[in-house]
């Protein structure tokens, strides 16, 4: 008799795998970029109900690894504010799969997506007697038109969860129903915010050996998201990178020129470490955060400061070189990896084609 009722599915919580396939194979660089939450669907409502509950969280942007993993951004409440989150999505002999350690959830599988409009996916919790099942629907663009919302509509009721619950974000009930604290998160995720953190824009590295830092570099391009940081020769930003000095305790000191007063001054940056790797605290003006976008140690380097309070949230980023005439290779990739920024209103500034007074 157990057998039958095993076969006959009569167990209170089924698999993901027991409802609906996975798609056979995903591109996971095909994923890459923003993406916007429109519909969430659980089999237990305890983690979506509440505004303030576990996986009721909007995603932000989903970015590939070169290994063929992945790291989605989301938002969500939590302790009367909006926090951001990452969780990362490691790729397994399965292409449609990938194992996850966020909360309770084990697994992130892929049910189905064109990559240029929808993509659905599942957070699930294999391990019994929980075997809980949260899915999103997300649209590439803010506004999902109809076409998508019916798409999102009909993927997730075919998964036939037991005791479904469904949050509809499109849907001006759902939206009259949420504080207007929360709905500041999802308008951040929704990509409404003026300005977004750099972390929805392009992923830091997952690693960073500050020792192999040390020495000279010098500054070949700058970008941001507020002209005003650097259009101007005395701006509080247009700074020149001399040397970058790591520390005994894994902290980085970054030594710098800029004008100031109509003469060149030399100025010194402090990065403290956090847990992190890529990721450290200044204290440097507004900028409260710097981390390192990608390095080869011994060609070019790219970091960012950041001011991540609200409602400034400026980014300046600088690509530096390890000699002071970089070669054709070392420009090239500078202008690949801040162009991939996509910051809002981007400004562009470009040493090797102005001469600057302050530049070492």
């Amino acid at each position: 008799m157990k057998c039958l009722l095993l076969a006959l599915g009569l167990a209170l919580v089924c698999s993901i795998h027991a409802i609906v396939p996975t798609m056979r194979n995903v591109d996971v660089q095909k994923l890459s970029g923003p993406w916007y939450t429109m519909m969430l669907v659980t089999n237990n409502r305890a983690l979506l109900e509440k505004e303030d509950a576990p996986l009721r969280m909007s995603v932000k942007d989903v970015q590939p690894t070169p290994e063929g993993n992945m790291e989605i951004f989301l938002v969500k409440r939590e302790n009367d504010r909006c926090v951001e989150k990452k969780i990362v999505a490691q790729k397994t002999e399965i292409p449609a799969e990938f194992n996850t350690r966020y909360l309770d959830e084990n697994k992130m599988v892929v049910i189905d997506t064109d990559y240029s409009n929808f993509l659905v996916f599942c957070l699930e919790n294999t391990i019994a007697p929980k075997q809980n099942v949260v899915c999103q629907c997300l649209a590439r663009t803010q506004n999902a038109d109809a076409k998508i919302v019916e798409k999102c509509n009909q993927v997730l009721k075919s998964l036939h969860l037991q005791n479904q619950f469904t949050l509809d974000l499109t849907q001006k009930e759902a939206q009259k129903h949420t504080s207007a604290a929360t709905m500041k998160c999802l308008l951040l995720a929704l990509g409404l915010a003026l300005v977004c953190s750099i972390h929805a824009i392009v992923p830091t590295m997952s690693n960073v050996d500050v020792q192999k830092l040390s020495g000279p570099w010098y500054t070949v391009m700058l970008v941001t998201n507020n002209r005003a940081l650097l259009e101007k020769e005395d701006a509080p930003l247009r700074m020149s990178v001399k040397d970058v000095q790591p520390t005994p305790e894994g902290n980085m000191e970054i030594f710098m020129v800029k004008r100031e007063n109509d003469r060149c001054v030399e100025k010194k940056i402090v990065a403290q470490k956090t847990e992190i790797p890529a990721e450290f605290s200044t204290r440097y003006l507004d900028e409260n955060k710097m981390f390192v976008i990608d390095t080869d140690y011994s060609n070019f380097l790219v970091f960012c400061l950041e001011n991540t309070i609200a409602p400034k949230q400026n980014v300046v980023c600088q690509c530096l070189a390890r000699t002071q005439n970089a070669d054709a290779k070392v420009v090239e990739k500078c202008n690949q990896v801040l162009k991939s920024l996509h910051l809002q209103n981007q400004f562009i500034l470009d040493f090797t084609q102005k001469e600057e007074q302050c530049r070492i």
